[in-house]
């Protein structure tokens, strides 16, 4: 075995046959995080620019209520599509509204354009999480998740951290207008290396729904 799958292997706890799977999730979970935290602060800035602060806790109450009714309507449709078709459509749909939604921002879409980019930049994260996530424990039995999904959410810890830091490079550059786009691109990153782990997967999993 190469040195580098031996240190690999010593700190995801990851065997032979494994490495690849636990990889390429690990590095999905961390482009999704990083995805989010180039919008988060992106979000919060454009609504600071139209908006009085004061009006931030009924927004917050606006989207309790907006996730909850997200989440019914996502579980319904989980009891019903298969999960990789499932997490296609989310990802799809997401990439889809951040280029509406940025092309309607960056034209001067004005209070309203700001106002529905908050809410969709608030909620849509539930989504893409919940749907990886049933992705990622589909290959993987109960035994393996144990072992394996320390390392695996990992990314995502690393994800939120280096997230916030590519924000403010991005911030602070000529390329700040494109802070959403960058965001679509870690976004379909994480559904493609998600995807390619399913490929060297069996697919069957000891875990109940």
């Amino acid at each position: 075995m190469h040195s580098v799958e031996k240190l690999f292997s010593w700190i995801s706890g990851a065997k032979e046959g494994e490495r690849g799977r636990v990889f390429l999730t690990f590095v999905g979970l961390l482009c999704l995080l990083v995805s989010y935290y180039l919008i988060k602060p992106l979000r919060n800035s454009k609504f600071l620019e139209e908006f009085d602060p004061s009006k931030l806790p009924f927004v917050y109450a606006g989207v309790a209520a907006l996730s909850f009714f997200v989440t019914k309507i996502f579980s319904t449709l989980a009891k019903r599509v298969e999960k990789y078709r499932l997490v296609v459509g989310a990802y799809t749909t997401i990439i889809i509204a951040k280029l509406l939604l940025g092309n309607w921002l960056r034209f001067g879409g004005g209070e309203i354009a700001v106002f529905c980019f908050y809410f969709f930049a608030s909620v849509y994260f539930l989504l893409a999480v919940a749907t990886l996530w049933a992705c990622i424990n589909d290959m993987f039995t109960v035994e393996q998740g144990e072992r394996l999904f320390r390392f695996v959410a990992l990314g995502s810890t690393i994800g939120s951290i280096a997230g916030s830091k590519i924000s403010g490079i991005i911030a602070n550059s000529e390329y700040r207008e494109h802070t959403l786009y960058f965001s679509i691109i870690f976004l379909a990153a994480a559904l493609f290396f998600v995807l390619l782990a399913a490929r060297g997967s069996s697919g069957q999993s000891s875990r109940r729904p």
